[in-house]
């Protein structure tokens, strides 16, 4: 008997907790915590992940107590489960990667701050004549200054300017950003920091679901499972892009030899 549930656990009159398990035999292994009331794509991603290991699980407990086989068939047949199933998680990983890059755009379409009007040279004077101010500061004198930016002129010339000319650093632009963006639009700010919450969230199932299903597969079978080295660097958390992107070409290459070997000179390639 399987299963794949969502366990609720009140925190608050307006968020829930709940965990992402997947279950098998009574036994229960947690894939995830879901920090967010969005209930849409990336919630239904999450348990396919979860449906998906408990098929996995299934499968080989079946392998396990069949007494024809023997133990290293066991073991080969458990691993080949696995490695049947992995693609179909790399999928899950991929279109999870398509939905937050859909909600970045979607994020850089909102504009934290009016832009710059044509012929508007008082605004650009002004915004630079800040800068200058903010860059004359020593480090200490800017930190302080913009560790309590109350002043929303100060806060638009900054974000209309390049940090270059400003001296804010990367990280502090984007928090001054994100809080524009609350302000001059509220509701879409907040849908997109729960979508966003809810794709982090489905992409760590769909991670652990991966490693628990990799178990007892070979490196270059798994990476040859993601599909991409984009997806094997998400998956693979020891692993980099330019690794699996080098492995996933060698075991291309093979693959293409083992081909070419199996066709004979009086046949057509």
């Amino acid at each position: 008997m399987f299963e794949a549930t969502t366990n609720h656990k009140e925190r608050n009159h307006t968020m829930s907790k709940r965990t992402i398990n997947a279950a098998y035999n009574g036994n229960s292994k947690i894939l995830g915590i879901w920090k967010t009331n969005h209930d849409g794509l990336a919630l239904q991603i999450a348990q396919a992940a979860a449906n998906e290991l408990n098929g996995i699980w299934v499968r080989q407990g079946m392998i396990a107590s069949n007494p024809r086989l023997s133990d290293l068939a066991k073991k080969e047949d458990s691993a080949k489960t696995s490695a049947q199933a992995l693609p179909k998680l790399a999928g899950m990983r991929r279109q999870l990667q398509i939905e937050s890059d859909k909600l970045n755009a979607r994020a850089a379409s909102l504009k934290a701050v009016t832009p710059y009007r044509d012929g508007d040279h008082s605004t650009v004077a002004i915004d630079l004549a800040l800068a200058q101010h903010l860059q004359s500061m020593k480090p200490s004198q800017r930190a302080a200054a913009l560790s309590q930016v109350g002043d929303l002129r100060l806060r638009d010339a900054i974000l209309r300017l390049p940090s270059a000319l400003t001296g804010v650093p990367v990280e502090k632009y984007a928090e001054l950003e994100r809080q524009a963006l609350e302000q001059n639009h509220p509701k879409e700010a907040i849908e997109i920091e729960e979508l966003r919450q809810a794709l982090q969230d489905a992409a760590e199932v769909v991670g652990q679901a991966w490693i628990e299903a990799s178990s007892g597969v070979e490196l270059d079978e798994r990476v040859k499972a993601a599909g991409d080295p984009a997806t094997a660097d998400a998956l693979e958390r020891n692993l980099t892009e330019e690794s699996a992107e080098r492995i996933h070409k060698r075991v291309s290459k093979e693959e293409e030899g083992e081909e070419t070997e199996g066709v004979s000179d009086n046949e057509p390639r």
